[in-house]
Order: C-alpha cells, then structure tokens, then sequence
C-alpha cells in the first residue's frame, strides 16, 4: 500500500524478500539473513517492542536482507 500511494515509488519495483535473498548468495556474498519488520500500525504502536521477536515472520510491511561480503566480490 505504501510503495502504491506514494508518487516517489512510481516506478519502484518491488522484490520478493526470497528473490532479494537469492540475489544475494547468486552475486557470492556469504551467510544471508533475511529479517521482517514493520509488523503494527500506528494505532498499535504499543506493540512494538514485540516486533524484534518477529523477525522471522514473513508478515511485515518491510524486510531488510543482509550477507557477509565473500573475499571474492569486488566492491
């Protein structure tokens, strides 16, 4: 919804979080990890804090993949 309504994304295309993962391992870097965040609206901010136990639930507005740089790819 966001991306959708939000004219500074009119031409972003968006990644599934297992693509974005796969094209991460597929340019050679290391040890991926793919996180979920962004779980509650503003009206629920109370439930942050549970957020950081969320991580593994593909269910949050945002994800975040991050991989260890292999000593083969040049930046």
């Amino acid at each position: 919804y966001i991306v959708r309504t939000c004219p500074l994304d009119d031409d972003a295309v968006l990644l599934y979080p297992w693509a974005a993962s796969q094209a991460l391992k597929k340019a050679g870097f290391l040890k991926t990890s793919l996180h979920f965040t962004l779980f509650f609206p503003a009206f629920l901010a109370p439930l942050s804090p549970l957020e950081k136990y969320l991580g593994w639930l593909p269910f949050g507005a945002q994800y975040c993949v991050t991989g260890l740089k292999s000593p083969s790819v040049h930046s």
